[in-house]
């Protein structure tokens, strides 16, 4: 099915020509030409990145690093494939690699909770609690019913002895997510 988009692109391309226009027709039809093509980059990423989180699952964390490199080829401006590509390096031991790719993600995306989340524990293990409380606040900030930053950012509100704040997002995570209740 072709879209309203896609369609208003090509009547108006060939309306413009039916008139005479064709310098102002062939813009229209290549402003369609380049939609097409950035829709099918857009779903060939996201296609490798589905293969390369099936690969993670999997711990084949070669074939997971060589998907999303790929998916950022084919779409850099989408951020999910620099996020999983530093999940990949972390998990590969390769922290600061994974730590532009974090960087990238959240450039590119300014409130990705998640990329916010996995930075502040990269932070946190390299033993730089300022950086990793301020990556966990901003993760709670972007997306509120992230159960993960919540628990997260109260357990290192515990270690630096902000207790108050600290069971307020444990509890916080708790409601979100019942699996925390070993928090």
């Amino acid at each position: 099915m072709i879209s309203k988009r896609r369609k208003a692109h090509y009547n108006l391309g060939i309306a413009l020509r039916a008139q005479g226009e064709t310098g102002a027709a062939q813009k229209e039809l290549d402003d369609l030409n380049a939609l097409h093509e950035f829709r099918v980059r857009l779903a060939q990423s996201k296609y490798l990145t589905l293969q390369g989180v099936d690969a993670l699952k999997q711990q084949k964390l070669d074939d997971a690093l060589t998907l999303f490199q790929k998916s950022i080829e084919q779409s850099p401006e989408l951020p999910t494939g620099h996020y999983y590509l530093g999940v990949t390096w972390e998990r590969k031991g390769d922290a600061p690699r994974a730590l532009a790719a974090y960087e990238k993600a959240i450039e590119l995306k300014a409130d990705y909770a998640q990329a916010h989340s996995s930075l502040g524990l990269l932070y946190w293990r390299q033993r730089d609690s300022k950086r990793a409380l301020e990556e966990f606040r901003q993760a709670v900030m972007s997306d509120p019913d992230l159960a993960e930053a919540h628990y997260n950012f109260g357990l290192a509100l515990a270690q630096v002895d902000h207790l108050d704040e600290a069971v307020r997002e444990l509890n916080e995570a708790i409601s979100l997510e019942p699996k925390y209740t070993d928090a």
